[in-house]
């Protein structure tokens, strides 16, 4: 039996393969300034809470988000409507979950130094575990069972001794994750056919709403703002929600939720950078331990995503 190879052949395949690598490369490099962009949200949210209550921070936060989604579908014209139509379950599910997770987040971040919150979110990596093996179909090992296991552990030890109210705040961002990764599992299912901004902005019209819908019944909003906290919410809200969103979406295209999970646990770390420059704030050597425990544990869970996907890398995917 003969086998050959032309020169053709052999041309397009190095350069599906070389198209292949470059997509993967571009989408790491986006999930890392996402990351970036994302982490400075620890510290404008912390700082900006010193002046405005929570329920007027989602309102001014995600309706400036509104605003600059609505500015870039006047420049750009994107196909919005016909995607909607296209992709309007899973859209709508990501747009309806992000309330429930981030207005508990405002409140928690009330109480907890930014570190803190931000080794808490990486519980997100173990939600995404779970909802893999309930809906995904993806298997449970051993590797990602010492993972989950690291990451309680640290969480547990940092949680120990706390106060009733950063209690309150811990359990509010656990649960506002669980929602988020939610949130993130409908829109990584649309994000092949939609525009990553018209996700973003579905999600910040339907906070912004309900934001404002609770700051009424509950009589919490303020109008009577200091400039430079209300400055410091517009701009978090474009770089931090808007733009770093954006991106993360965008990212979603070419690189799997396990490898984004990867790259956000440097998060903490950017944090904590950013709380010593602009706020003066570190944690206490027991958060310290117990974050590095739950970033070990969320590697070993990332760590056996990854290589289950390399094993069976044709997974049956959720269907809306």
């Amino acid at each position: 039996m003969e086998f050959s190879l032309d020169k053709k052949s052999l041309g397009l395949a190095g350069l599906k393969g070389n198209g292949q690598q470059r997509r993967r490369r571009n989408g790491l490099l986006l999930a890392v300034m996402g990351t970036v962009l994302m982490a400075t949200n620890f510290i404008t949210i912390k700082y900006a809470l010193r002046g405005i209550n929570p329920l007027t921070f989602v309102v001014i936060w995600f309706g400036a988000v509104s605003i600059y989604g609505g500015i870039y579908a006047v420049i750009w014209r994107p196909p919005w409507a016909m995607q909607l139509r296209r992709n309007f379950r899973p859209i709508s599910a990501a747009a309806l979950l992000n309330p429930v997770a981030a207005i508990p987040f405002w409140f928690a971040m009330q109480w907890l130094e930014p570190t803190v919150a931000a080794f808490l979110c990486l519980s997100g990596t173990i939600y995404a575990i779970v909802l893999g093996y309930l809906f995904l179909g993806e298997r449970f090992t051993l590797c990602s069972a010492t993972g989950m296991l690291f990451a309680i552990g640290g969480i547990a030890f940092m949680t120990y001794h706390s106060g009733r109210v950063e209690l309150v705040g811990m359990a509010l961002i656990l649960g506002g994750c669980f929602m988020a990764s939610l949130s993130y599992m409908f829109a990584k299912t649309a994000i092949e056919t939609t525009d990553p901004a018209l996700i973003q902005v579905s999600r910040a019209v339907v906070t912004a709403a309900a934001g404002l819908l609770l700051a009424v019944v509950l009589g919490q909003i303020h109008t009577d703002l200091a400039w430079h906290y209300l400055l410091v919410a517009l701009l978090g809200a474009f770089f931090g929600e808007f733009l770093a969103h954006t991106i993360f979406f965008y990212a979603l295209r070419f690189v799997g939720l396990s490898e984004q999970a990867t790259i956000a646990a440097i998060t903490p770390l950017m944090v904590a950078i950013y709380s010593l420059i602009f706020l003066g704030m570190l944690p206490t050597l027991r958060q310290s331990i117990g974050g590095a425990v739950v970033m070990i544990g969320v590697l070993l869970l990332t760590r056996a995503r990854s290589v289950e996907r390399d094993k069976s890398p044709t997974k049956p995917r959720m269907q809306l």
